[in-house]
């Protein structure tokens, strides 16, 4: 156990925890709740953060890399909307994270490494929901869309995934889908504006259902 401590602190960047944290939650800050890694670049750190039940070290960002990935890998963090952390949350190295609307990430969330969530209006992830690597959530397109009467048709539609899913590498998750409980997006799969009310489930490309009655443990 006291290995495993120092080997995290080992990757965490103490003075941009130490920024993190104040800059958050004022000398609560000081119970260090998150911990930064040597290559998360801080570009915003605006909007507000909630952690219920803060502790030390609950939230990673940056720390954790897997085998097959490099930890010099450089992680993006910027926030000017609203993130809730239901406690034990990683990030891991690679991660680019940009918010202006509210993300929540449910208790035990975990996201492997170089993967994206790009928030606009609301993206929300239920209890032990896992996120391999080279994963994309989104949900705005970016890019404004206009009728021939200059009204926007694109607007940012909420993305949610239910308890217990697992989001497998490669996947792009876009706006306006949602998944219920007990659920795999199988790799290199791309689903957008679905809406899945089935629990155990294996959903692949385009949103079909593939596998129906299943579990899984990570």
């Amino acid at each position: 156990m006291k290995y495993k401590i120092l080997k995290i602190l080992l990757k965490t960047s103490i003075l941009k925890t130490l920024i993190f944290n104040i800059k958050y939650f004022g000398l609560k800050g000081l119970t260090f709740p998150v911990l930064i890694g040597h290559k998360v670049e801080l570009n915003k750190l605006g909007g507000k953060i909630i952690i219920n039940n803060p502790k030390f070290g609950h939230i990673k960002l940056g720390i954790y890399t897997p085998a097959n990935y490099s930890s010099n890998n450089i992680s993006t963090f910027f926030n000017n909307g609203i993130i809730i952390f239901n406690t034990k949350a990683s990030l891991g190295t690679g991660f680019r994270l940009c918010n202006s609307g509210k993300i929540t990430f449910g208790y035990n969330f975990s996201l492997t490494a170089n993967s994206s969530v790009l928030c606009n209006k609301e993206i929300c992830f239920g209890d032990n929901n896992t996120v391999s690597w080279t994963v994309e959530i989104m949900d705005t397109d970016i890019h404004k869309i206009f009728d021939k009467n200059n009204n926007i048709i694109n607007s940012p539609e909420a993305v949610v995934f239910g308890n217990n899913t697992w989001i497998c590498s490669g996947a792009k998750i876009l706006k306006g889908s949602s998944f219920s409980d007990t659920t795999i997006i199988a790799a290199n799969s791309c689903i957008a504006n679905k809406k899945f009310d089935k629990q155990n489930i294996i959903i692949a490309d385009n949103g079909k259902i593939i596998k129906e009655g299943m579990d899984w443990n990570y």
